[in-house]
C-alpha cells in the first residue's frame, strides 16, 4: 500500500477538524441548555440571576485547562467571553 497523497492526507485531517467542530458545537447546545435549567431553578428560589464569584471560578478553572493543553490564555479567555455572553443572554430571556 502506498503513502497518502497530499489531497488524501489533507482530506482526512479536514474530516477529522470537521468532527471536532461539531463535538465543539454540540457540547456548546448541551452547555446553553444546562444553563436554562440554571436559570429556571435560580427563579424557582429566587436566587440571582449572575454569581460574580462563580464566573471568577469558571475563568480560574479555564485558564487552568487551557494552560494544561498548552493553548494560550488570550484565547482561552475570548472563548470564553463569549460563552458568558451567551449564558448571559440565555438567563436574560
Amino acid at each position: 500500500m502506498s503513502a497518502p497523497t497530499a489531497d488524501e492526507q489533507l482530506a482526512s485531517l479536514r474530516d477529522e477538524i470537521d468532527t471536532i467542530d461539531r463535538v465543539l458545537l454540540e457540547t456548546l447546545a448541551r452547555r446553553r441548555d444546562v444553563v436554562s435549567r440554571m436559570r429556571e431553578a435560580k427563579a424557582a428560589f429566587a436566587l440571582p440571576r449572575i454569581d460574580a464569584a462563580r464566573e471568577s471560578a469558571v475563568r480560574d478553572r479555564w485558564l487552568s485547562v487551557a494552560r494544561e493543553s498548552e493553548l494560550p490564555d488570550t484565547l482561552a479567555l475570548a472563548l470564553l467571553a463569549l460563552v458568558l455572553a451567551d449564558s448571559r443572554a440565555v438567563v436574560a430571556r
